[in-house]
């Protein structure tokens, strides 16, 4: 079987090659192979040499967007060209966490025919710490896809800068439950200053970056609807997105006050899209919204926040309520 390791990178040159260092110590069984393919962002200088010097240790190979589009669209163009049995994605600025990350997982991969396997991985944050990530369903690291898989579902990733990860995975375990989870470390998130997530780590995590979350959210909704996935996971999806939203904008507020009126624009956005629809078609109800929200209470990163505003209120202004109203009206009426 072959993998493509695909690195999408955009001025990485000072971290690309640890990355590189952490492909070129991995170690398959007989008969695997693995490619490296490093799509260039467009950044301000190319990678030729860095690659010249890795491919004596690697099968390396390199693509250069015109445009700089974001990790994303790079990640889909390293798909877009590779034609491996399974890939799976590095950032420029991240390792593998041992010599047989890439290993175990396409063992796993192979035994099972599996659609996706997931291992763990380690997160450096801002303060030095480390935190632990397991079955972890938002972001790219620790997995691999197989490619006929997801050329079969013609999911690709869209044209957000951050956050694209989390709404290609909503959509992605909406589709398939032939998913193994392997309890190893595969994947070391290093904490790199000058990425698009550490860089300005409170703008992204309370402005753009956010704002680009609550539109992955939308966009999942409108890719589970277009391709009829149960109705009850669509449920499921935007009401247990509603619920955090709320939570991660009432932090936001305290955070980056200034963002407060465009954040609320794209969560106002999002309730049109994905939540009043899916309320007038009298698929969503109070009891049930209150029930999420519970439960994601329970899941625990709430603890530190002080809303201002209840969820209540909050709903509220949204126009849940009024819809609700008219949905239950209308229902009755045709019945």
């Amino acid at each position: 079987m072959k993998v493509d390791i695909i690195i999408p990178a955009y001025n990485c040159h000072e971290t690309i090659d640890r990355a590189l260092a952490s492909c070129a110590i991995q170690k398959l069984d007989d008969g695997d192979t693995f490619t490296v393919t490093i799509v260039d962002d467009a950044s301000e200088k190319d990678y030729d040499s860095i690659a010249q010097y890795w491919s004596r240790l690697l099968d390396i190979r390199l693509a250069y967007k015109d445009e700089n589009e974001g990790c994303g669209q790079a990640r889909q163009t390293g798909v877009d060209i590779t034609d491996g049995d399974y890939y799976m994605f590095l950032d420029a600025d991240d390792t593998f966490a041992s010599p047989v990350a890439v290993k175990t997982l396409l063992r796993e991969a192979k035994s099972g025919d599996y659609d996706v396997v997931m291992g763990d991985f380690i997160e450096e944050t801002d303060k030095g710490t480390f935190v632990m990530h397991k079955f972890n369903w938002i972001w790219c690291h620790a997995k691999m896809y197989k490619r006929r898989t997801i050329d079969r579902f013609l999911l690709r990733f869209n044209l957000t800068r951050g956050n694209e990860d989390v709404g290609f995975h909503c959509v992605l375990k909406n589709l398939t439950e032939n998913v193994k989870y392997v309890p190893q470390l595969i994947y070391m998130w290093e904490n790199c200053k000058t990425s698009l997530v550490r860089g300005d780590s409170n703008g992204y995590k309370c402005g753009y970056g956010w704002r680009d979350f609550v539109e992955n959210m939308a966009w999942a909704a409108e890719e589970l609807q277009s391709r009829r996935v149960n109705k009850s996971l669509i449920r499921d999806h935007v009401c247990y997105a509603l619920c955090r939203i709320y939570w991660q904008f009432e932090e936001a507020k305290v955070n980056l006050p200034a963002e407060t009126e465009e954040n609320w624009s794209k969560i106002q956005d999002f309730y049109n899209r994905a939540v009043h629809p899916m309320v007038m078609e009298f698929g969503i109800d109070y009891p049930f919204m209150n029930d999420m929200m519970v439960h994601l209470k329970q899941e625990g990163g709430t603890e530190h926040i002080v809303p201002k505003m209840t969820f209540n209120q909050f709903l509220t202004k949204l126009g849940f309520f009024d819809d609700l109203k008219t949905a239950e009206a209308d229902y009755y009426d045709n019945t």
